[in-house]
């Protein structure tokens, strides 16, 4: 079996061209989401050959995905190892509607996730850096 290793660049094909992601994360604590991965805006016509270049880049979403069945099964293709980026070293807040008003579906509450299982639902509206956090699962 394929065993991925935090800072993978891992190449992703689609109808575009060619995705890259970065593992940066492996979500451990209960319950496992696994492997999580910052997708990295655009798609290319052949590899990027700055991979260091590469991870500093805009990325499109974060995702948690599983990765080593992906690359078992040769779905993705593990290309290259560069160190996570400072700036994405610390796991990234997640953001999820809490509380749905049924009439206009939008949240009336939101909450906060920040990879340990600590969910914090908030009585006020999301800060501006909130607002940036990752949607989360579902919950988007």
């Amino acid at each position: 079996m394929a065993r991925s290793k935090i800072g993978d660049i891992i190449e992703i094909p689609t109808k575009k061209g060619l995705a890259c992601a970065q593992y940066t994360h492996n979500h451990t604590e209960p319950p496992k989401y696994g492997q999580l991965l910052r997708i990295f805006e655009g798609a290319f016509a052949e590899r990027p050959d700055e991979l260091d270049v590469l991870v500093r880049s805009p990325v499109q979403f974060i995702t948690f995905f599983p990765l080593n069945a992906a690359l078992t099964r040769g779905i993705f293709k593990v290309v290259g190892n560069v160190p996570v980026p400072a700036e994405a070293q610390a796991f990234p807040l997640f953001r999820m509607k809490g509380l749905i008003d049924i009439e206009t579906k939008k949240a009336k509450r939101w909450g906060l996730w920040d990879g340990k299982n600590r969910e914090t639902l908030l009585d006020r509206p999301l800060t501006e850096v909130e607002k940036k956090a990752t949607n989360f699962g579902d919950h988007q």
